[in-house]
């Protein structure tokens, strides 16, 4: 506007003086002049706008900046305390305590691995930033190293716990396993050291079937010995909580068994010599009953009144004869049962030859 009271009044003094006008030249026209002070000042407006706006995005970067200061510190407190957590090796002592241990270590993982979208959302911060072209993004990157840092040990740590915490387990499992076998075999072992052999045959035949079932049972627990004492050699360097280690149980167990064995043997063999033995004194006092009826018999003083019955009498005599010396070898077989006893070293054998000696001498006379 004033450009065009100056261009009016300019002309005015020279048409006054009678000269020629002013005429600009070309591109500064007044319309000119007006065009590209239109287009300063879209220039100026729109520099403004931009600034405006660049201040309203700093104003952001510098908030989201702030919100990822505080996330990124809560989440360093938060990994550093998880991390003295993790690294605690408080499993307790015997399975009961270890099985607690695993379930509340599987709680503490299954927190561990929620919280890992809450890292990615400090890394999506992040990279917003770095996006954004944020001033400060090198302190920002480094923020987030120290993170990533504390999240992957953390990690780390959780799985080193699991695997520390499957080995006690492991190791604690077996040595009760070892344990209880050693309990087992050690109250087998005091039943198979018993000197009860029997005091008659059919006490005899009663022990041989609870001797039977024991064998049964013990060899039935062959596959939990094989089991209990194959361990392996890592958990043999497994220093437990408990008075005997690992290694010590195994040894004692192989001990035991070795043991057992002999005394199941043993006691098997004895009882059996008893059954044997007591076989042998039934049948002595079998024959010493039925040598004693013929003594009897022999003892009667009857003789006949007369020749008819004194002919029968003498009939009944050679009868009763050739069934003594028929039974005589009965009474052999009985004399050789009792060598035999003696000389397979049978336990008792000192009172063997008195008993056979006494009923052959009995069977002579």
């Amino acid at each position: 506007g004033n450009l065009e009271v100056l261009y009016y009044n300019l002309n005015a003094k020279l048409r006054s003086q009678s000269q020629p006008g002013f005429v600009p030249e070309d591109g500064k026209l007044l319309s000119d002049i007006t065009n590209g002070w239109k287009l300063l000042e879209g220039a100026e407006h729109n520099r403004e706008v931009a600034l405006r706006e660049e201040l309203m995005r700093l104003e952001r970067l510098e908030r989201m900046a702030e919100k990822f200061d505080k996330k990124a510190s809560m989440r360093a407190n938060w990994l550093i305390e998880n991390h003295k957590l993790v690294s605690q090796d408080n499993f307790g002592v015997g399975i009961a305590a270890i099985e607690a241990a695993k379930k509340k270590h599987e709680a503490i993982q299954t927190d561990i691995k929620a919280y890992e979208s809450r890292v990615k959302t400090v890394v999506d911060m992040a990279t917003a930033l770095e996006q954004e072209q944020y001033w400060g993004i090198d302190r920002v990157k480094e923020d987030l190293d120290k993170v990533l840092e504390l999240w992957e040990v953390l990690l780390h740590a959780l799985v080193g716990r699991r695997q520390r915490l499957d080995l006690i387990y492991s190791y604690t499992k077996a040595l009760q396993d070892v344990n209880d076998i050693v309990e087992y075999l050690k109250d087998l072992k005091a039943q198979l050291q018993s000197t009860d052999y029997g005091r008659h045959l059919g006490d005899v035949d009663i022990l041989l079937q609870k001797h039977a079932l024991l064998d049964s049972e013990y060899q039935g627990t062959q596959y939990r010995i094989v089991q209990a004492l194959d361990v392996p050699e890592e958990l043999l360097k497994v220093q437990g909580a408990e008075d005997a280690s690992l290694k010590e149980g195994c040894e004692t167990l192989r001990t035991l068994v070795d043991q057992v064995e002999d005394l199941l043997n043993a006691r098997r063999n004895k009882l059996s010599a008893s059954q044997h033995l007591h076989k042998f004194y039934e049948d002595v006092e079998n024959e010493d009953e039925w040598i004693g009826e013929k003594i009897k018999i022999l003892t009667v003083a009857q003789f006949g009144s007369d020749l008819p019955t004194a002919t029968s009498l003498k009939k009944h005599h050679d009868l009763f004869e050739k069934e003594v010396q028929s039974h005589a070898q009965i009474v052999q077989q009985v004399c050789e049962e009792g060598d035999d006893l003696i000389n397979m070293g049978n336990f008792n054998s000192e009172s063997i030859q008195p008993e056979y000696t006494r009923s052959r001498s009995t069977m002579r006379s």
